[in-house]
């Protein structure tokens, strides 16, 4: 800038440059050409919001006598907006992410305007996103969709650089382009239809299941899979809280084999997304039912088939249905869980409370780019509520409640038809359990519940770190152990003892997954809860081997009992009997041939019952 004086010369002075009521004074002492550093204040924190907004500032001259040629004394200035997600600082005047940090917690460790981006802290399961300057959104990212356990410097103009896996969109909820989602993971890759031909495979995984239940006889009736079921399920409830639990390969399968999950990762149809993933869920557990219905329809018309079924129709079906609930739970919970996300857009009002400056909307938990209630996840919540009102909730309340039923049945005769259809059903669930413990299977139910309710709306929470899921476990653990420990809930001490092995393998897995949650080395945690999954793999191999073993010995007491019967003679008094109708009784009687001897061995019919079922007289 510089100062003409009357004759259009260079001359000294002082230059006042003022933006509405803030002045800044110049001092120009030489009579040339000067550079001045002008340090802008913005009047209102909406002049750095808008991109081009333009500002005018005045330059006047003091003590300055106007001629008829005025110096320019109007100065326009662009003013460059912040990058999205960053906003100017009341206080130094800069870009900087001070807002978005308090919003989150302090979870972001720095951030550098200059390449628009942020570093979260190593364990944030935070999920961000500038939409605009001063405007961020924000949330807790689902379970295993973003990058979590190093550092990550993410750029707030792009969210997919904080997606795992192939994932993309808000909450990294859906796929890259091309990329779909897979069986068996979180993750997107490329596929073809080519996978379609795995419904083969399910359709004969079906079949096979039925038959390994009914051949090795591993229903709930005989009671020994009981534990080892509870212990599965609540394992994979849990799954969002274990670190590292698919890099368990071997073990990790196992336990989504016991919970119905196809459990191996790969393609089963190019542009699969969330919603058509979320349905199929449904569709094997149906199919199981499905297939043992047709069964037990079939008896009623093959008598050979009847014969080949025996009694185990109605146990077996039984046990498909224990098998099935805990999926149908989890899949009715993911379906009805959402997501909060915040959007914070007024930093002007920052105070201790984030929730007052910030707008919400709800998504869907599994699919954050779908808005709760809405397009294909409507559908998903209405099927959910009537499996859950229909099918689980009556499921669950009879099984809890049929002993009070039974209790009740002198006083109240109504619906008898119902009672006696329905005893054979809940008998065998209630077969191994003393008369006393005869809820303990509806009890179990309505523990499943409650833990995936508390896992649903807890897991995720970064304050506490899933501490009031794990405390809740650890407490209902204790209680089963202390009710197994007075010897009163099986008819068998072996059952019991089995039960009790389970519970102290989840109460050791509950440990370990809170110490992993608050400690930096989980080495030792991993380890720990190899050695519990192992431990309990082994165990279901013993209950594989134990049930051939007693079917062996099941097919030879029916050999001796075949023997046996051959034995059976009876003397005849000729080759041919003859009655006449003017004979006398006695006469009649005397013709009738006579049984002269029975050798049929009564003592090895003990032998066919289910050694684990028998009483043991205290």
């Amino acid at each position: 800038m510089a100062l003409v004086g009357q004759l259009d010369n260079f001359t000294t002075g002082t230059v006042d440059i003022s933006n509405k009521n803030s002045v800044n004074s110049y001092n120009i002492s030489t009579a040339s050409c000067r550079e001045i550093n002008y340090k802008f204040k913005p009047q209102s924190i909406n002049q750095t919001r808008t991109p081009g907004y333009t500002v005018t500032l005045s330059a006047t001259i003091q003590n300055s006598i106007n001629f008829s040629k005025n110096a320019r004394d109007i100065i326009n200035i662009e003013i460059q907006s912040c990058p999205n997600g960053f906003c100017l600082s009341s206080s130094s005047l800069l870009c900087d992410c001070t807002y978005t940090n308090k919003a989150v917690n302090g979870s972001i460790q720095s951030c550098n305007v200059t390449n628009n981006s942020v570093t979260k802290q190593p364990e944030a399961n935070l999920w961000l996103h500038g939409t605009n300057p001063c405007t961020i959104l924000y949330s807790t990212c689902p379970f295993d969709y973003c990058i979590i356990g190093t550092p990550e410097i993410l750029n707030l103009g792009n969210p997919d650089e904080q997606c795992a896996s192939n994932r993309s969109g808000r909450l990294c909820g859906n796929c890259l382009t091309n990329f779909s989602l897979m069986l068996g993971s979180n993750r997107c890759r490329e596929c073809s239809n080519n996978s379609l031909a795995l419904i083969i495979l399910f359709v004969v995984f079906g079949i096979a299941l039925v038959i390994l239940i009914f051949a090795l006889n591993l229903t709930v009736t005989v009671g020994t899979i009981n534990g080892l079921l509870f212990f599965a399920n609540v394992i994979k409830i849990y799954q969002p809280l274990i670190p590292h639990f698919n890099e368990f390969h071997v073990l990790s399968q196992f336990i989504s084999w016991i919970n119905m999950d196809f459990g191996i990762e790969t393609c089963f149809y190019n542009g699969m997304e969330s919603c058509g993933k979320t349905g199929l869920q449904f569709v094997f557990t149906v199919y199981l039912w499905a297939l043992i219905l047709l069964i037990i329809f079939l008896s009623k018309w093959s008598m050979k088939l009847t014969r080949l079924m025996g009694n185990n129709a109605v146990p077996v079906l039984c046990t498909l249905l224990l098998l099935s609930y805990t999926k149908l739970l989890r899949t009715i919970f993911s379906i009805l869980s959402f997501d909060k996300i915040y959007q914070m857009s007024n930093p002007d009002e920052i105070s201790n409370n984030t929730d007052e400056m910030c707008n919400t909307s709800l998504v869907w938990s599994v699919d954050g780019t779908i808005d709760y209630a809405n397009d294909c996840h409507l559908y998903l919540a209405i099927t959910a509520l009537l499996v859950l009102t229909f099918v689980v909730l009556p499921y669950t309340m009879l099984l809890l409640l049929f002993p009070l039923w039974e209790l009740c049945r002198s006083k109240c005769t109504n619906c008898t038809t119902c009672y006696i259809k329905l005893k054979p059903f809940f008998d065998a669930y209630a077969g191994p359990y003393t008369d006393s413990f005869r809820f303990w299977p509806g009890m179990l139910l309505v523990v499943r519940i409650i833990l995936a309710a508390v896992v649903a709306t807890k897991a995720q929470n970064e304050e506490d770190t899933g501490v009031a899921p794990l405390g809740l476990l650890v407490a209902v653990v204790v209680i089963l152990l202390t009710a197994l420990f007075l010897k009163a809930v099986y008819k068998s001490p072996k059952l019991n003892g089995l039960d009790e092995f389970f519970l102290i393998c989840l109460l050791i897995t509950t440990v370990a997954i809170y110490v992993s949650k608050n400690s930096n080395d989980s080495s030792g945690v991993n380890i720990t809860q190899i050695i519990v999954f192992t431990f309990a793999f082994v165990c279901f191999l013993g209950i594989i081997a134990y049930h051939t073993y007693s079917k062996e010995i099941v097919k030879n007491t029916f050999k001796k009992v075949k023997k046996a019967t051959k034995k059976v003679s009876i003397a005849e008094s000729g080759s041919s009997i003859k009655i006449d109708d003017n004979m006398s009784t006695d006469e009649a009687r005397m013709r009738l041939p006579t049984v002269t001897s029975s050798v049929f061995d009564t003592s090895i019919i003990y032998e066919l019952r289910e050694p684990l079922l028998d009483i043991q007289e205290s």
